[in-house]
């Protein structure tokens, strides 16, 4: 295979602000060196293309058919990666990156990239004011930008549920089953590979909560580690330790061992949440979205309860 990666987004209509942070993030991906740029779309409905991105109309499922629900329409988070890694291997590219439509990816994270040879690599983003460019701080529970060799998804690509692109838990979700199946990196220390104009979020009052907190509850085994992990980085983060001990954490932390008695709490959970999601589907119940005294996602906080 020739050294390069495969950058992959979904563009998509939206208000002026959407509009401005698409086209930011489009300008930043289109000056990058050794890649190749492809904009999924739906097979079916309305195209967006992009200049500098060649569009690829495959995309067959959507967020109401995989959830029942009604609402946006919006990718499914397996199908576009295991389309992305088929493209990826018709060009010979070894890598492909899943990036949302507004982050802005820097030149560093692909020379990184093409030089450590590793399974995958995760971005957290740095959130900046666009009115006075100030950088507000690393969202380290928010990722918008993974990295994944093709040969780890053939392998492991089962391992990934249909979440619903843009909407909750799939950040935490993606990134801790790289981290745990594969030789993965997540970078959240620093500003310079991924920056994202801060803007309010909107899947806490989205019509597919109640699907993404049910699949979450299939996940929890994943969300666990994931606590731990946030437990134990702010405890490194307060006293200011080296990069290399945040670096042995993640060795330590993101390895998937669940007792046996976890295993069979587990089925327990799923089951509860089918039924749960079933009669709130009937219902048209909305979810409960827990309160956080930060202010951070459940995604980003290890304080969180479980979706039970």
């Amino acid at each position: 295979m020739k050294p390069g990666i495969l950058v992959g987004t979904h563009y998509h209509a939206g208000d002026e602000a959407a509009l401005c942070r698409q086209s930011d993030a489009h300008l930043s991906i289109c000056k990058l060196h050794n890649v190749q740029r492809v904009n999924l779309q739906f097979a079916s409905g309305p195209v967006i293309e992009n200049e500098g991105f060649t569009t690829v109309a495959r995309l067959r499922k959507d967020s109401s058919k995989v959830s029942g629900l009604k609402g946006p329409r919006k990718p499914v988070l397996n199908e576009i990666c295991s389309l992305l890694a088929e493209i990826a291997v018709s060009q010979k590219l070894p890598y492909f990156m899943l990036v949302n439509s507004d982050e802005m990816i820097m030149p560093p994270l692909v020379e990184l990239v093409l030089s450590q040879g590793l399974d995958a690599y995760i971005f957290s983003r740095m959130d900046f004011n666009r009115e006075t460019g100030e950088d507000m701080g690393m969202l380290v529970g928010g990722q918008g930008c993974w990295v994944m060799h093709t040969e780890w998804w053939h392998r492991h690509g089962w391992r990934i549920r249909p979440y619903i692109m843009g909407e909750a838990y799939i950040d935490t979700i993606l990134t801790t089953k790289l981290l745990c199946h594969g030789r993965t990196r997540l970078f959240n220390r620093g500003g310079e590979f991924v920056r994202h104009e801060a803007h309010p979020r909107r899947w806490p009052d989205s019509p597919f909560l109640n699907y993404t907190r049910y699949l979450a509850s299939l996940d929890s085994l994943y969300l666990s580690i994931w606590h731990e992990y946030i437990d134990c980085l702010e405890k490194l983060r307060h006293v200011r330790a080296p990069e290399a001990e945040e670096i042995a954490l993640q060795d330590k932390v993101f390895k998937y061992q669940p007792s046996l008695f976890a295993r069979f709490f587990q089925i327990g959970r799923a089951s509860k949440a089918y039924i749960r999601f079933r009669m709130q589907t009937i219902r048209n119940k909305p979810a409960r979205v827990e309160k956080y005294s930060n202010g951070q996602s459940p995604q980003g906080r290890s304080t969180s309860s479980f979706p039970n």
